[in-house]
């Protein structure tokens, strides 16, 4: 799978959050050491994402504006995983 294949919105996101990890068994509370590896991914992935154009979602409406800022829908799904992981 290459990066061409996800876009920049949040439900890509959770697109390449599975794909990352489709073929981990989680049995009960996951380790610190999986919790871990997703965060690591989905920094790695907004890093990915980060100088580019937004071209679909709201945030397309911005054009070469975008180009430097988060993607809106994976800073969500991070605060999302950061909220989730403060928990367990």
């Amino acid at each position: 799978i290459s990066e061409q294949d996800f876009g920049l919105s949040a439900s890509n996101s959770f697109e390449l959050f599975e794909h990352r990890f489709s073929g981990m068994t989680i049995i009960g509370i996951p380790g610190q050491g999986l919790l871990d590896s997703i965060n690591q991914a989905i920094n790695d992935t907004m890093d990915q994402f980060r100088n580019r154009q937004s071209k679909i979602g709201r945030a397309r409406i911005f054009g070469e504006k975008s180009i430097g800022l988060d993607d809106p829908g994976m800073l969500a799904f991070k605060r999302m995983f950061e909220s989730l992981q403060a928990v367990l």
